[in-house]
């Protein structure tokens, strides 16, 4: 029980460290909200493979994590990523199939679940992911209603909040001066992901 109370008060205070929500990390490491909420209120224990993915995440060992020493003893990991530009890509109908990348080594701040990513390009997706940040995704050839993915649509790619809403399908702006792209029935979509992380440079 010690441990555990130690686990959930030091992820508690790692997730306000670094001003994130329970959403964001579980999404970083691939569980629930609610999974994150439980384990910092100390209902559930946790898997070895989460503690070690929530010790990555925040850049601490996994003793520190789990109370067993008060150092912090950050161990940086990095890993090789595709990063690919969003505005060159467009118009190529190839995006994931290009050599329109560079490999770059990212550490624990992207998260595991991120299989690539993308340079945006533009303001239609401000403020969460602005001109020049690089959303991280997580490949899927489909996302539920409601999320934001990477999209290629006759030809163009795009970064969008998918809408399905009374038989009609949408990829839609965060920025509300820019239209909803409304899909017809000869239109082509293809869906390269789940955005599950931004870098937003300063």
């Amino acid at each position: 029980m010690k441990n555990i109370n130690f686990f959930s008060e030091n992820l508690k205070s790692l997730r306000a460290k670094h001003k994130l929500s329970q959403k964001q990390v579980g999404e970083a490491i691939g569980v629930t909200k609610q999974t994150i909420n439980d384990m910092e209120q100390g209902r559930s224990k946790t898997t070895l493979d989460r503690a070690i993915a929530l010790a990555d995440y925040f850049n601490v060992s996994l003793d520190y994590l789990t109370g067993r020493s008060g150092n912090a003893e950050i161990n940086v990991k990095l890993r090789d990523i595709q990063l690919y530009t969003l505005k060159a890509s467009a118009g190529s109908g190839q995006f994931l199939d290009s050599d329109n990348f560079e490999t770059i080594q990212v550490d624990s701040k992207v998260p595991t679940t991120a299989s690539f990513g993308v340079l945006i390009s533009g303001e239609s997706m401000e403020p969460k992911y602005p001109n020049g940040s690089s959303v991280w995704v997580q490949r899927k050839k489909t996302i539920e209603n409601g999320q934001a993915g990477i999209f290629y649509l006759n030809g163009d790619v795009y970064c969008k909040i998918l809408s399905i809403s009374n038989g009609r399908t949408q990829l839609v702006s965060l920025n509300k001066k820019y239209e909803p792209i409304t899909l017809r029935v000869d239109d082509t979509l293809r869906c390269y992901g789940l955005i599950v992380g931004v870098t937003i440079l300063n």
